[in-house]
């Protein structure tokens, strides 16, 4: 298998068992969405910018000229594909939450397509739909919708298109910069975005022990810090489009994660989406190499 889909299945491993145990922590009543979502980003950014001041303080020099770009993939990319999700699954069913997220793959292909940065074949077109079919059924869609809201919609809606946008962005500034750097950058934007939205000095009361402190700190690293650097690193290599089908995995690890760990049931239709979302990933997998630049 080529390093570059390596690479985004270990995100998809790290993001889908990072719900579950987000889940986890809220139904157990120890962290929000808000709080998931500043201190995840908070913790990465603080271990990148620890690591780049002991190793290399010189790759921190950037052009001006990209620190607007590195805010809108912090912000919306990062921040907004997040908090937007879990501002969806608190009001509506977490599985139709998760699907619409999921259609951001379906954004990237056309976007890319029509702005004739990556053609979109017959053989990117049969993953795409097995990959749909698979994320729907993996969720447990089928099985009927517990609860609906205009604004978990309208939320999980933006989710996708913040993760859209997350996607493109980043393998544009893949092209100009190391991962680990405009990644840094990256959370910084949306760490300071939080700052402004919920006050650092705050965050001992919200956090309340230093057990869930330390659970924070873990999260933000197994959450944000491993899945980006992972998903970055493979969206470098590969092509964007493919990249994101790959990262429908999330669903899938989602689903058996929740199965394994949380006690939920895991159904023949929840199985047969696993096995289309694999076969899609399969699929991309296995087009020729000569192929991977797309370029129109």
């Amino acid at each position: 298998m080529r390093l570059g889909y390596v690479f985004v299945i270990l995100a998809a491993c790290c993001w889908g068992g990072s719900a579950v145990a987000a889940k986890a922590l809220s139904l157990g009543n120890v962290a929000g969405a808000l709080l998931l979502s500043q201190s995840r980003v908070t913790v990465a950014w603080v271990i990148i910018l620890v690591y780049l001041l002991a190793r290399s303080p010189a790759r921190l020099r950037v052009p001006l000229s990209d620190l607007a770009a590195f805010a809108v993939f912090g912000i919306c990319g990062i921040a907004g594909a997040n908090y937007f999700l879990y501002f969806a699954i608190e009001r509506m069913d977490a599985a139709v939450a998760d699907v619409i997220q999921f259609t951001a793959p379906l954004l990237v292909a056309v976007w890319l397509h029509a702005t004739r940065q990556e053609r979109f074949d017959k053989t990117k077109s049969v993953a795409l739909a097995l990959a749909m079919a698979g994320v729907v059924l993996s969720l447990g869609l089928p099985s009927g919708v517990r609860s609906l809201s205009a604004a978990g919609v309208v939320s999980a809606a933006v989710s996708a298109l913040c993760f859209a946008c997350m996607i493109v962005l980043g393998k544009s500034l893949s092209r100009r910069h190391d991962p680990i750097v405009y990644l840094h950058y990256g959370f910084a934007a949306s760490a300071l975005f939080w700052a402004v939205i919920a006050p650092p000095w705050t965050l001992p009361a919200r956090i309340g022990s230093w057990q869930t402190a330390g659970l924070l700190v873990v999260f933000g690293f197994t959450s944000a810090l491993l899945p980006y650097v992972f998903f970055l690193a493979g969206l470098r290599r590969a092509p964007a489009s493919r990249a994101a089908i790959v990262s429908t995995l999330e669903p899938a690890i989602i689903a058996v994660g929740a199965y394994l760990f949380l006690g939920e049931s895991l159904t023949v239709s929840q199985m047969t989406g696993i096995s289309l979302v694999i076969a899609a990933v399969g699929v991309i997998e296995a087009a020729p190499i000569a192929r991977e630049a797309e370029r129109i």
